[in-house]
């Protein structure tokens, strides 16, 4: 019984294990989203960018903070955190 048990596992981890594999080297390559900014009132994105990335392109990472917290055309809120990927 003990030793149809350890086939079972050994069978189950066998199926199991290549698939977690792919899955984190997925999310290793994933960029990495960090808070680079807490809306204050005034805080326009314009200036945002340029904060967070001020060697980029600023209409390029204006379009990046928009699109990575899903902003669409509404006002920032203060409070507000914002993320970037940065890269």
């Amino acid at each position: 019984m003990m030793r149809k048990a350890l086939v079972v596992t050994g069978i189950l981890a066998a199926l199991l294990l290549p698939g977690a594999a792919r899955v984190g080297a997925r999310q290793s390559h994933a960029p990495q989203r960090k808070l680079v900014h807490v809306v204050h009132a005034g805080d326009t994105l314009w200036g945002i960018a340029r904060e967070v990335a001020p060697q980029k392109d600023v209409l390029a990472t204006v379009d990046r903070l928009v699109r990575e917290n899903h902003l669409g055309s509404r006002p920032l809120r203060p409070g507000e955190p914002l993320f970037f990927s940065g890269s």
